[in-house]
């Protein structure tokens, strides 16, 4: 299967945030990004004419080249799958999930690495353009020639929380890059799992859980900080989570204030009854300001809801396999007209009891 590297810059603040999101979201998270048919390598544009794109391994990394004429460096930040290709004209749409984190430590330097499975031509890097320009030439998405050794990356660990130390060397990485000595850059957060209270079941691990009607639920967050040696005033960041769907309910409070470069976040929510949505999406935004105008990064984290229709199913079931007992009741001379009545309004209650509907005595 083929590996690609592919790159975000900080030209923009949505590129800034989206690198960010490369080390927010948990497994499987969705990720995406999006560059011009020109700006990726002919291999690519070979690739997605055969179908060849989707399932392949990507590296998404941070592109340090603000400086025009300076040697271009990169932080590798989050392994992904490429699960789907849209081309919209000449720009390319690549959605993917996320996979394992990078470790920036114990001498492993990832960027070195993958420079030794990318043709350097290939690399974005500044170019003499007449005597007193410069111009950027290069691939922002180009093929590898192999995959990188699995030592320089770490799973993400919902229960022990072990790839915590690849996504904090992530960020002191980044943050040690020109795009992000910003005070107000160098806040970065991780979703580390989604809980159910009573049993400790892990939503976000493997397979994924559903959420489940009338369970308490705990969104876990870890955010880091890198400080600065100036020991400036500390200014607070603030995190906000929300629902796309109204069935959701929040038991604590969803704005949440950060008064220290690091620190563990909760959020407990509930669904009180099923929801149409087979999905439920919870927005997560890290600003500067409690009103949530001054965006630093987001991402989504999506969790499964327990469907109406399984639920139907299994009662179906339940009554057929009650039928059959029936049955073999009867044989043996018990009267089974009362049971079976006495079953039937066990199962219309059940009904209602799950779908939440009004039942008159």
């Amino acid at each position: 299967m083929m590996a690609w590297l592919m790159f975000s810059s900080g030209s923009r603040p949505e590129y800034l945030q989206n690198i960010s999101t490369f080390i927010a979201v948990p497994s499987e998270g969705e990720l995406q990004v999006r560059y011009r048919r020109k700006h990726v390598s002919d291999q690519f544009n070979d690739a997605y004419d055969t179908r060849e794109l989707v399932g392949a391994t990507a590296y998404l990394s941070y592109l340090d080249n603000r400086k025009k004429g300076a040697a271009s460096r990169f932080v590798p930040t989050r392994e992904a799958r490429i699960t789907e290709v849209l081309l919209m004209g000449e720009v390319y749409v690549i959605r993917l999930t996320a996979g394992r984190y990078f470790r920036h430590e114990d001498g492993k330097n990832p960027e070195d690495a993958l420079r030794q499975v990318v043709p350097p031509a290939d690399l974005p890097r500044w170019v003499p353009k007449g005597l007193l320009d410069h111009k950027l030439t290069g691939f922002w998405a180009t093929k590898l020639s192999a995959k990188i050794d699995g030592s320089y990356l770490v799973e993400h660990d919902p229960v022990g929380g072990t790839h915590l130390g690849g996504f904090q060397n992530t960020a002191t990485a980044l943050s040690d890059r020109s795009d992000f000595r910003d005070e107000a850059r160098r806040m970065f957060f991780n979703v580390i799992d989604v809980r159910e209270e009573k049993s400790g079941a892990s939503i976000l691990g493997y397979p994924p859980l559903s959420v489940r009607t009338n369970q308490p639920y705990r969104l876990t967050i870890f955010h880091f900080y890198k400080e600065s040696e100036t020991h400036t005033d500390w200014k607070p960041f603030w995190l906000a989570v929300t629902s796309e769907v109204s069935d959701l309910q929040f038991s604590t409070p969803t704005v949440i204030e950060i008064a220290s470069p690091y620190d563990i976040k909760e959020v407990h929510f509930s669904l009180p009854r099923f929801s149409e949505a087979p999905k439920i999406g919870l927005n997560i935004r890290l600003s500067t300001d409690v009103e949530g105008k001054a965006l630093v990064s987001r991402t989504r984290v999506v969790v499964d809801t327990e469907s109406p229709a399984l639920v139907a199913r299994v009662l179906i079931i339940a009554a057929a396999l009650t039928a059959a007992q029936c049955v073999l009741i009867a044989r043996s001379g018990w009267d089974p007209i009362q049971f079976i009545a006495t079953v039937a309004v066990s199962i219309v209650v059940g009904l209602a009891s799950v779908f939440k509907l009004p039942v008159r005595p």
